[in-house]
């Protein structure tokens, strides 16, 4: 069905599709403070399904130095599945610190909007200490 709708925007488009790109904003003060905040640092983590997050992250718009979604860790996984397929690759549960939303993992499973960390990961990178939490490698 999508190829279909696909094919059908292309022939009215009347020429191949532009690829998507990111847009990077001019680096000037009004246009940065015209973008809405981040929520991260006021939802529930236990709560928050990944598509709040990826309305604003989605790789397509991002603010001057905003990193793009694409080629980051999959979301929407549900942790005991994967860990069933793959028992060698995972943990039988992750870490305290990091939460699943029912069951799955999410952007607020890693990202804690209380954390000092950068990118505001729920755990430090260092030794790999957040890959750790889940994966057994």
């Amino acid at each position: 069905m999508v190829a279909a709708l696909l094919a059908a925007a292309q022939l009215a488009w009347a020429g191949p599709l532009p690829s998507p790109r990111p847009v990077r904003l001019a680096s000037t003060a009004p246009a940065r403070a015209a973008l809405p905040l981040c929520q991260l640092g006021s939802v529930d983590r236990a709560s928050t399904p990944s598509r709040l997050c990826i309305g604003c992250h989605d790789g397509t718009v991002t603010a001057a130095g905003g990193v793009a979604l694409r080629g980051e860790h999959p979301v929407g996984v549900h942790y005991q599945a994967a860990l069933a397929r793959r028992p060698e690759m995972l943990r039988r549960a992750p870490a305290a610190a990091l939460v699943l939303v029912a069951g799955r993992v999410e952007c607020t499973t890693c990202h804690d909007g209380a954390s000092p960390e950068r990118f505001r990961i729920a755990l430090p990178m260092t030794r790999s200490a957040l890959c750790l939490s889940c994966h057994a490698l």
